[in-house]
């Protein structure tokens, strides 16, 4: 991994925070098909030599137009959005989300110094980056939650299963962080696999329930022009 190619510094601290949960990162990896990615490993050298004798992390502006090219963010995430643009599960409408309401929260505190207020009585924000996060689509009036969001995540796992046959997490590892098998005939019963299992077989009834009703629909207007 060449230095043009290199993330910025924070970037980094995540990537290297998820390969420490080493269970979690295998089974992204395998999941996703990704195993070259978990074989290259960590990129020290390439880090190190980004630091210059200030030790300040700079690997070039090569490096900030490839990041800021592919992933369409700022290299210095506090010259970032300050909201998050959300697609609504339902119908697709972009949400604009602050990260933090907590500011303008603050502005009607005469202390505005957070250290100031005691800790029961500190404003919470309703920002996505915030525990008490909730907005509402402006659409369809769904409203949104962490907890509804992490519903929709299960779903799209689902989705993935069906369409594209990735397993969902936590179901191709064993408890010692292993994979389960190499061999397709020990997989096929394998508990750890019966959520898979259960999905797909859930997708393909409600598949058949809805040509069932499109049938009877295009059956029925067939009948009404006769």
């Amino acid at each position: 991994m060449g230095r043009d190619v290199m993330p910025p510094l924070d970037v980094l601290f995540i990537w290297h925070t998820f390969m420490l949960s080493l269970q979690k990162y295998l089974e992204e990896c395998l999941r996703f098909g990704r195993m070259d990615f978990w074989a290259t490993g960590f990129p020290w050298d390439t880090i190190t030599a980004c630091f210059n004798e200030d030790t300040t992390y700079n690997p070039g502006t090569s490096a900030q137009e490839v990041f800021e090219e592919r992933t369409g963010y700022a290299w210095d995430n506090l010259n970032g959005s300050p909201v998050k643009v959300l697609l609504c599960p339902k119908d697709n409408t972009q949400i604009f989300i602050p990260w933090t309401t907590c500011d303008s929260i603050n502005t009607t505190i005469e202390a505005r110094d957070l250290n100031d207020i005691d800790i029961d009585t500190r404003p919470l924000g309703t920002g996505y980056a915030e525990k008490e996060f909730h907005t509402t689509c402006p659409t369809c009036s769904t409203r949104i939650t962490h907890e509804y969001l992490q519903v929709q995540k299960f779903r799209k796992d689902a989705e993935g299963l069906v369409l594209n046959n990735y397993p969902l997490p936590g179901t191709i590892l064993s408890p010692d962080g292993l994979p389960i098998s190499d061999s397709p005939k020990k997989l096929a019963g394998c508990p750890r696999l019966f959520p898979n299992r259960v999905s797909v077989q859930a997708a393909v009834k409600a598949s058949a329930v809805v040509v069932d009703i499109i049938i009877r629909k295009h059956t029925l207007n067939f009948d009404l022009d006769l």
